[in-house]
């Protein structure tokens, strides 16, 4: 067990107010690890990977519809998930914690109705990021929009249908701000 590597896990964590499962102890601590986003509180994933092929299959298998940081605790940078299934560097660990996790893993939103400007989504606590389908995104908070409202736009993002529409009609301008994903 890499005992600086779990150490630093292990203090990001508590520094963070996210969970650490019970399980975490028992396995040895690897660079690599996943912090679920989409759970209130957030919550480390108990397993740890060596290597990016590790948490890439994690992600295919268990990332549909959650939010996922992803750390590399060797190096101290975020990482986030290329167009062509690659981690990459996204920023450093230390970076401001005003500005939301540049790497966060984007949901696809399912646009049941067909016709939806909507085109990915992540849901954090209090907060939707939107990604519509000009590529600009936007962070939604309940002190900017509302707490009703981002209820609201958090079921809709998961059920794949009227998000846009209720921004357009409800929330409009209410969003914190503009961001990159």
């Amino acid at each position: 067990m890499d005992e600086n590597i779990s150490a630093r896990i292990k203090a990001f964590c508590e520094r963070s107010n996210i969970d650490i499962p019970p399980g975490f102890q028992r396995q040895p601590a690897a660079r690599y690890a996943l912090i679920d986003l989409s759970l209130n509180p957030h919550k480390l994933i108990a397993r740890t990977w060596f290597k990016p092929d590790g948490v890439i299959a994690y992600l295919a298998q268990h990332g549909g519809g959650r939010s996922f940081l992803i750390l590399d605790f060797r190096e101290q940078v975020e990482l986030r998930l290329s167009e062509d299934n690659d981690l990459v560097r996204s920023r450093d660990m230390n970076s401001s914690a005003d500005e939301p996790p540049a790497n966060l893993l984007m949901a696809k939103y399912l646009n049941l109705s067909g016709n939806s400007g909507v085109l990915a989504y992540a849901v954090q606590e209090g907060a939707i990021i939107v990604q519509f389908v000009d590529g600009h995104a936007y962070l939604y908070t309940d002190r900017s929009a509302g707490e009703a409202n981002i209820r609201e736009m958090q079921a809709l993002a998961e059920r794949g249908r009227g998000l846009s529409t209720f921004i357009s009609r409800t929330v409009k301008d209410g969003y914190e701000r503009k961001c990159g994903v």
